[in-house]
């Protein structure tokens, strides 16, 4: 084998299952694998994880016990099998495309209750996700709810119809923030939006004047193409929206005091 100043120089193929989908992995390894100078990737699979790493022997050890010892608080590694394979020279250490295959045994993270950071987040009134309900990153947030097929990747969740804003897509490709590779990212800007529904399909109370809802263009949409008639998917006719000011969450608890029943649609649909 290759050595750097007598350092032996070899690859390894490490696959790991487990929950090691949706809860920050690839982001997490992708940072080890910097810290211990390593070259190679990171992937999705349909069984869970594929790493391929590149480096000296004692940086390879020291990060394959990173991956015990340092996971990310959501993940659960069941096994992880390592063997030596032959040099590929890589230049840098990547996500690489996820993989899908025939088998789907990957394991997805249930959902999960709101990160310190990302309350800390909701309640700043300087945050652009200041009392933003669908607020997550990769520590927190909607899982197995939004997932449709695995490999875990936006594409494969509800989420897919959301694209994100530059903004958001700016936290999710860069290595150092929390939302690296967060598939459920959003903002008030480009995600869902909370809204509440009268017993015959009209909007009572929106979250904001920018709501996506089928059948029901946004405000940009209806700058750029006149209206048409059609049937949202909540099974409201065309017809003009009765609007009014307030929060939809507080008048929803409102209407449950009073004995009010009511239905709740999650971002899973």
């Amino acid at each position: 084998m290759p050595s750097i100043t007598g350092s032996i120089i070899e690859r390894r193929r490490i696959v790991i299952q487990g929950i090691v989908q949706g809860v920050g992995f690839r982001p997490f390894v992708y940072g080890q694998a910097l810290q211990w100078g390593l070259v190679g990737f990171v992937l999705n699979d349909s069984g869970g994880v594929t790493i391929e790493v590149e480096g000296t022997s004692e940086s390879l050890n020291g990060f394959q016990g990173a991956l015990h010892e340092k996971a990310p608080p959501l993940a659960r590694i069941d096994t992880l099998n390592a063997e030596t394979i032959a040099l590929c020279y890589d230049s840098a250490f990547t996500i690489a495309q996820s993989q899908a295959g025939n088998e789907r045994q990957a394991l997805i993270s249930p959902d999960t209750a709101t990160c310190d950071d990302c309350q800390h987040e909701l309640f700043d009134q300087e945050n652009r996700r200041f009392h933003y309900p669908f607020i997550n990153c990769t520590n927190c947030g909607p899982r197995y709810t939004i997932i449709q097929d695995v490999p875990y990747d936006r594409d494969k969740t509800t989420m897919r119809v959301f694209p994100m804003c530059r903004e958001c897509q700016s936290e999710y490709e860069d290595p150092l923030n929390r939302r690296f590779h967060a598939q459920p990212n959003a903002c008030p800007t480009c995600g869902p939006q909370v809204y509440l529904l009268d017993r015959v399909g009209n909007i009572k109370t929106p979250f904001q004047t920018n709501i996506r809802i089928a059948g029901h263009p946004t405000r940009a949409d209806k700058e750029e193409h006149p209206p048409k008639a059609d049937k949202s998917a909540m099974g409201a006719i065309n017809r003009p929206l009765r609007m009014t000011h307030g929060d939809p969450i507080i008048e929803a608890a409102q209407q449950l005091a009073t004995g009010a029943i009511l239905a709740i649609k999650g971002l899973g649909g």
